[in-house]
């Protein structure tokens, strides 16, 4: 491999930019050395963070990639190089990873190396976080317990216990739904037993409840 020697802003730009997009660590850091200093601000959460050498920018793609998991969503409106002052200005975004707006600002030195990166952050402001569990399952996913029956009381468990028993309460739409039962499998692997009763009888949204008084009555009587 040939040493990496950008004699251009526009050159240098052009392996970052090519490395953000392949998600290699390798080849963006190229573009890092001891003095370079990335700091972030977001404006959501008014959390300041400074990323100092090579391996302190290792660590914030590390953490910027293991969020933007998915670039489907990304964009770059505004993609400017300056020659003269030797900055590059970019606008980007990338909403279904919660990253609403990001401004961020380049400075490189002589020989074209990043010395400061200032980013600006705007994330969706959320109790569950872009790199949240799936509230789905995978559409081949297979639940490793079983689907049991204890008087009139229906109920889902797997695991051999040997660090105790957990007992899984599902929600209101029904333990038939989402990631329950992949959740109780997660447990049953760290060495539970678990079970998920079916609380509700079979009586959960989406199914449209009866009404007393205009409020919803999701439990059977």
């Amino acid at each position: 491999m040939a040493r990496y020697a950008p004699k251009s802003v526009q050159e240098a730009w052009d392996n970052h930019f090519g490395a953000f997009g392949a998600k290699s660590m390798e080849k963006i850091l190229l573009d890092y050395t001891d003095e370079s200093v990335i700091s972030v601000f977001n404006a959501t959460t008014q959390n300041k963070e400074v990323f100092k050498g090579a391996e302190g920018a290792k660590k914030f793609f590390e953490e910027l990639w293991g969020v933007l998991k998915d670039y489907s969503t990304l964009k770059a409106p505004v993609n400017d190089v300056d020659e003269k002052s030797r900055m590059v200005f970019l606008c980007w975004s990338c909403k279904g990873m919660g990253y609403e707006a990001v401004t961020d600002s380049f400075f490189f030195t002589p020989d074209f190396k990043i010395l400061r990166q200032n980013i600006h952050v705007v994330t969706t402001p959320s109790c569950c976080p872009p790199n949240r569990c799936a509230l789905l399952p995978p559409s081949d996913y297979k639940a490793k317990g079983k689907e049991g029956k204890l008087g009139k009381l229906n109920y889902y468990d797997v695991g051999t216990g040997e660090k105790g028993a957990v007992i899984v309460v599902p929600d209101v739409f029904g333990f038939q739904s989402g990631r329950h039962k992949g959740v109780c499998d997660e447990l049953a692997g760290k060495g539970y037993y678990v079970i998920m009763p079916d609380f509700f009888h079979g009586s959960y949204f989406p199914k449209e409840p009866e009404k007393k008084n205009g409020i919803p009555q999701v439990l059977d009587s």
